[in-house]
């Protein structure tokens, strides 16, 4: 507890200005009586907090509406974002230039007020006449300039996806509710804006900024896409919404008419509409709420599909934005009419009502364009019969709504306002499928009453679309390859002619797609998993067009929608990946052995001396030959270790970068036996070839499996027996392969990132032994190489690893999954109380632990 206190003390002492600023915020608050429910009446007219009554003589009124918030819940919300966002920039760029930055961007706030009082003033506007009081403004002004001017100081490309991310927020939260806070925070953010690129020009001028993609440009439309839906649902969430886009936003959501409203609209007006706005009030809760988002999630399913370069994504935002420029247009159209034949006496549209009008048609004109002049980035199609499979999906789950709501309504017939007849059900039956926005567009004929025939009305729609766009959202995470097909041939050509690196072989195996660079002197052997492409080691081709490769490859699976992910590549590529603005992340050791100096003497070589001299006593001999060739008694026994092996673990082989027995197949793969007198099979291993300049240099350890009643010592006897072999045969070097999440810190610098590893690690060891076995190979002193994952996008991340763990194990099931969450549990409980027990040894006469 004192450890922690310290640590929190030491914390704050680096960000004075967040934690005064904090304190004063609730000191004020407090003082004034204002914790609660914001500052009270006197104090408000005292401090002429309300925009119509402020003049240009009261000029510390913006200023003084920052040190208030509007209720406890701004206060609490506030706090939140001094303490998230101000605090970690205050470390990065001291106190001094976060209280400038802070204050300035008030200043901006401030100016902008003045700005609009004189608008007040020389136009007639309602809105600036309705504007709220400006004491729900807050210092969340002066964050977002913060967080906004900050955004020139991160590296690329987070440093334009933040920046855009807030921007977007602004103008959003501006358009469609355009509250005075919202409008300050925009000019806030605007003044931080400008103030950014201002003071850190020179940070951003040394960034090493990677090349602009399509992936960019598809990022920047679902962005936008999300902001034009997500903006009416967060002010409908709100209740607030008073901004130029208020008439778009009722083509999105409809707003709840409340009970006051109801009683004045059903006075003198034909029951049946009454009905219908009583629906609508009853239908309050969460399903209501979902249907009523309905156009809100498909447009969000159709950003995300824009954001992986779909071309059916991009038809379908063309025909809804279609669809919502034709309803605007009919808006305008039925307003001018209506405003056209109003007396001149009554005619209160006012310029601002015709923003709002004029808005609800140029918003979705302005993203159809938007849409057009991006067309080439959005030229992804889906794997064949994808669309075919979803309309059978959908049309499944058509009928099957449509036949509970029609057979469940007659049994529940009783429970609408009239009893409902099979007709009345089928007519019905269309408007269950529509959002309340436009269920004012038909009366219908029955109104449910009861509990079931409510819950019928509701779900029946909510449950076919959330079906159709989930199958809608799945597709777009399948696609169809542009350019590759596997070409192990040509593959296995290119290997030969110009070598790659001591896992390279592995780019021949089963289940790799390949790419090749347009001259065919470079090829990349990669896997797609969950819209990662996952490469197997380095590119494989002439060093010179290695790096021109690496940026090919970028490209194609920019152009396919994929998350590029260069996974166990080597330092010769590190200066590429440097140059591209990309990161490196050591996540491996490869392990490799010179034959050419090769000496079992001395004791770091006791342990292999010893198995060696134990095979000999043992009558176990050292015996080579291919798979493929094999006899099948030799065959039935490799097979039955590997089946052994994977009942020990209860969990599948792993593959990828680590072979099975399918793999052994392959005419240029050797395999090594420890065979006894009796001819009972202890122990197989496999070694790929490594080759350089069409010679094979070297071989790589893969396969290695053991008898659990084998005799002590029997791989070391293989490895070493085989080292020998291979150094008579002119070989350089043997690999005994890299070993995943587990590495050696040659006094590099640690990443957030290593720790989740070593996580990892300790807790898969117990099962796979990835620790265990880098210390084996220790035993034959190799000299250690890092191995890397390089990644453009640290916010890929998670699904990398994702990707990374299906490759490893693919056909891992539901119930294999629980067993191995089970055992690592197991193992870490015992090992909490083995080292628990070993802490509680009472310590010995002589100072050491007592036996």
């Amino acid at each position: 507890m004192t450890h922690a206190v310290r640590t929190s003390v030491g914390a704050a002492r680096t960000v004075p200005f967040v934690i005064a600023t904090v304190f004063g915020l609730w000191a004020i608050g407090f003082l004034s009586h204002s914790l609660l429910h914001g500052p009270p009446e006197s104090l408000l007219e005292r401090a002429n907090f309300s925009i119509p009554t402020v003049h240009f003589q009261s000029t510390w009124y913006p200023i003084a509406s920052h040190l208030w918030c509007a209720d406890l819940a701004g206060y609490l919300a506030t706090t939140a974002l001094l303490v998230a966002v101000c605090a970690p920039i205050e470390r990065r760029i001291g106190s001094a230039r976060t209280m400038i930055l802070f204050a300035l961007t008030l200043c901006g706030a401030t100016v902008f007020a003045f700005l609009l009082i004189a608008g007040r003033d020389a136009v007639d506007i309602s809105w600036l006449r309705n504007l709220r009081s400006a004491s729900a403004a807050g210092p969340s002004v002066g964050v977002f300039g913060v967080a906004l001017a900050f955004t020139y100081r991160l590296a690329a490309p987070w440093d334009r996806r933040v920046r855009l991310n807030l921007i977007v927020l602004l103008i959003a939260l501006a358009f469609y509710s355009a509250q005075l806070q919202d409008l300050l925070r925009l000019a806030g953010g605007l003044t931080g804006l400008a103030l950014g690129f201002l003071l850190f020009a020179n940070h951003r001028a040394k960034q090493v900024r990677p090349t602009s993609t399509p992936k960019e440009a598809r990022l920047l439309v679902a962005l936008v896409m999300a902001a034009c839906a997500l903006g009416p649902l967060v002010t409908y969430i709100n209740h607030v919404s008073d901004g130029p886009g208020v008439f778009l936003q009722r083509l999105w959501v409809s707003p709840r008419p409340t009970a006051v409203a109801l009683q004045r609209f059903c006075t003198g007006t034909p029951i049946h509409k009454c009905q219908m706005i009583s629906v609508h009030v009853a239908l309050s809760g969460l399903a209501p709420f979902t249907r009523m988002a309905l156009p809100v999630l498909l447009v969000l399913v159709l950003a995300e599909g824009m954001r992986r370069g779909r071309r059916s994504a991009w038809i379908a935002t063309l025909t809804f934005n279609s669809f919502l420029a034709c309803l605007g247009a009919l808006v305008v159209m039925h307003e001018t009419r209506r405003f056209t034949a109003a007396p001149t006496a009554v005619r209160t549209l006012g310029a601002f009502g015709w923003v709002q009008l004029a808005a609800s048609l140029v918003v979705p004109l302005s993203v159809m364009i938007l849409v057009a002049a991006t067309r080439e980035h959005f030229s992804i199609r889906s794997t064949e019969g994808s669309y075919r499979h979803l309309f059978f999906i959908g049309l499944s789950a058509l009928v099957c709504t449509s036949t509970i709501f029609v057979v469940g309504g007659h049994l529940a017939r009783r429970q609408f306002d009239h009893v409902a007849s099979w007709h009345q059900l089928l007519a019905d039956l269309p408007l269950r499928f529509l959002p309340p926005t436009y269920l004012g567009l038909v009366a219908p004929p029955i109104f449910p009453q009861g509990a079931t025939a409510r819950a019928l009305c509701t779900w029946t729609g909510i449950t076919f679309w959330a079906v159709l766009l989930t199958g809608t959202a799945a597709s777009f995470w399948k696609c169809k390859p542009a350019l590759s097909r596997p070409n192990t041939e040509a593959m296995r050509d290119l290997l030969r002619r110009h070598g790659g690196s001591t896992i390279s072989f592995m780019a021949t195996w089963r289940g790799n797609s390949h790419w090749f660079s347009p001259d065919g002197q470079a090829a990349i052997a990669y896997r797609v998993i969950a819209s990662v492409a996952l490469t197997m080691g380095d590119p494989v081709g002439a060093p010179d067009s290695l790096p021109e490769a690496v940026r090919g490859f970028v490209l194609f699976c920019a152009y396919n929608g994929w998350v590029p992910c260069f996974y166990s590549i080597t330092d010769e590529l590190a200066s590429t990946f440097s140059e591209m603005g990309w990161q490196m992340l050591h996540v491996a050791q490869d392990t490799v052995v010179p034959l050419e100096s090769l000496d079992f003497s001395g004791r770091k070589w006791q342990d292999v001396r010893t198995a060696l001299s134990r095979a000999k006593r043992s009558g176990i001999t050292a015996t080579w030959l291919s798979y493929a060739d094999a006899p099948s008694d030799i065959i039935g026994q490799i097979e039955l270790l590997s089946l052994q092996s994977r009942a020990e673990r209860g969990t599948p082989e792993m593959g990828f970068t680590l072979g099975t027995t399918r793999e052994l197949a392959d005419p240029d793969i050797r395999c090594v036996i420890a065979l006894d007198v009796g001819g009972k099979l202890h122990a197989v291993i496999s070694w790929l070839p490594i080759f350089r300049r069409g010679q094979t240099i070297g071989w790589t350890l893969d396969i290695l499996r053991r008898d659990k009643d084998a005799m002590p010592g029997v791989i070391e006897f293989l490895i070493a027996s085989s080292a020998v072999r291979f150094r008579s045969e002119g070989a350089a070097i043997i690999s005994l392969s890299s070993v995943p999440l587990s590495r050696l810190d040659r006094g590099e610098p640690r990443k957030a990132m290593h720790l989740l590893l070593d996580v990892i690690s300790t807790s898969l060891n117990p099962i796979y032994g990835f620790r265990s076995l880098l210390a084996f190979k220790s035993k034959f002193q190799p000299t250690y190489h890092p191995i890397y994952l390089g990644y453009q996008d640290p916010a890929s991340l998670p699904m990398i690893f994702l990707a990374i763990g299906r490759a490893y194990l693919p056909s891992l099931s539901s119930g294999e999954i629980v067993r191995l969450v089970g055992r690592m549990l197991r193992q870490s409980t015992q090992r909490r109380r083995i080292n628990h027990g070993r802490s509680l040894r009472p310590i010995g006469p002589a100072g050491g632990l007592a036996r």
